[in-house]
């Protein structure tokens, strides 16, 4: 568990880690997690570790004041995670349509590159939604988690192991998901896989003010210098 203050500072810390110092991207972190982290206190990703489902890297590293999520758990307590855990603890299988437009576009890329249904994913969505008891979905949620993650954990010792879990935090389905309302997207950085924002651009450069662009870059710049010196020399 970790207090407001502690997400705020680490988030930050993180971001300024590979710019080497704050920049112009820093104060709109900043507001938009003071906007949306109304809590003392919050449970993260870590406190979740019990269910053995791995942080999405993209929310939790690329752009979390955006892509993490308040999750009103079914004891009042808040949970500050990432979307793998937001699906488990909301027990969803699926993300929902806003907008139809949308899920047929997703649905003409899926086409255009080859890309069938997964079978076993559709059977483990249905499976949930059916599941009448909170000890049934959370199997589904979690057997639908294993395989999307290519983990075996084997029906036998998952069933188990739910006794358990229903005890521990998350195992009862969260109350409410508050997700960001960030503005609108100008596509998906081809690095970190995140939504890119007018706002997360870095304004010298014009990329996606991302940690794996920012490396990149630095990696591309002290090789460039390299070669200067070597053939200086």
């Amino acid at each position: 568990m970790k207090t407001r203050t502690q997400i705020i500072d680490q988030t930050l810390e993180d971001h300024e880690a590979t710019t080497g110092g704050p920049d112009a991207y820093s104060p709109i972190i900043k507001a938009e997690l003071i906007k949306r982290l109304s809590e003392e206190t919050y449970l993260t990703c870590s406190d979740f570790a019990h269910f053995g489902v791995k942080c999405c890297d993209a929310a939790c590293e690329s752009e979390p004041h955006y892509e993490m999520s308040d999750v009103i758990l079914a004891d009042d307590r808040h949970a500050w995670v990432c979307c793998k855990i937001c699906d488990l603890l909301i027990r969803r299988t699926k993300e929902p349509y806003d907008d139809p437009e949308e899920e047929k576009e997703e649905k003409l890329w899926r086409e255009a590159f080859g890309l069938k249904p997964d079978p076993v994913e559709e059977e483990l969505h249905e499976a949930a939604i059916t599941a009448k008891s909170d000890g049934q979905k959370l199997f589904y949620c979690l057997r639908y988690s294993d395989h999307k993650a290519g983990k075996q954990r084997g029906n036998k010792r998952l069933k188990a192991l739910i006794p358990q879990f229903l005890n521990l935090p998350g195992g009862r389905p969260a109350k409410a998901c508050i997700a960001s309302v960030p503005p609108r997207s100008c596509g998906c950085c081809l690095q970190c896989g995140a939504s890119i924002f007018k706002e997360n651009l870095n304004s010298e450069s014009g990329d996606h003010n991302c940690r794996r662009i920012r490396e990149h870059r630095a990696q591309w710049k002290n090789e460039s210098d390299r070669r200067e010196v070597t053939e200086t020399e």
